[in-house]
C-alpha cells in the first residue's frame, strides 16, 4: 500500500472522532525519517486546539491504529496546531483567512510577480483577492497557487 492509499484509509478511520468533535485535519502526512515512520496529523479547530485536545487526539488515534492493525510497521505518531503561519489549502481555509495578512506564491506570475503579500480581500468561485500595502489589489486564480499561508510577519 503506497502513502496515499494509506493516508486515505487513515482517514476514514479517524473520520468519526472528528466530526464528532469539531475537529479540521489541516494535514495529514506519512514520511521517513532516520529514527523511522512518522505520521503527523495538523488539526485545528474553528476557536483554535489546545495541547490538551491535541493530547487527547494523539491517545484516541493511536487506540484506533492499535485497533484496526492497518500500520504494518512501527511508527511515530504526532497530533499538533498548524501554527499561526497555517498552510491555507482548501476554500474553507481561504474564506477563513479573509481580512488576515497572507503569502502566496503563484505557479505563474500575476502582475510580474510570483509571490504576493497583503490582506486577504476576498474569494469568489475562481480567484482570491489580495490588497498589498499599496492599496492595489491582486486577484490570483485557484488554480494557480502554489503555497498559501497566513503571514503572521505582516
Amino acid at each position: 500500500m503506497d502513502n496515499e492509499q494509506l493516508a486515505n484509509e487513515i482517514k476514514g478511520l479517524v473520520s468519526d472522532i472528528f466530526q464528532r468533535e469539531g475537529i479540521e485535519l489541516v494535514d495529514l502526512s506519512y514520511r521517513r525519517r532516520k529514527e523511522g515512520m512518522v505520521l503527523t496529523f495538523l488539526v485545528d479547530k474553528p476557536d483554535g486546539i489546545t495541547l490538551e485536545e491535541c493530547s487527547w487526539l494523539n491517545h484516541e488515534i493511536d487506540q484506533l491504529l492499535d485497533k484496526s492493525g492497518i500500520m504494518s510497521e512501527r511508527y511515530l505518531l504526532e497530533v499538533s496546531s498548524p501554527g499561526l503561519d497555517r498552510p491555507l489549502r482548501t476554500r474553507e481555509d481561504f474564506i477563513r483567512a479573509i481580512g488576515k495578512p497572507v503569502r502566496i506564491i503563484s505557479r505563474l506570475p500575476v502582475d510580474g510577480r510570483d509571490v504576493h503579500s497583503g490582506e486577504l480581500y476576498g474569494i469568489n468561485d475562481r480567484d482570491i483577492v489580495i490588497i498589498g500595502k499599496d492599496n492595489l489589489s491582486t486577484v490570483i486564480p485557484f488554480e494557480d497557487i502554489s503555497k498559501a499561508r497566513l503571514d503572521i510577519k505582516n
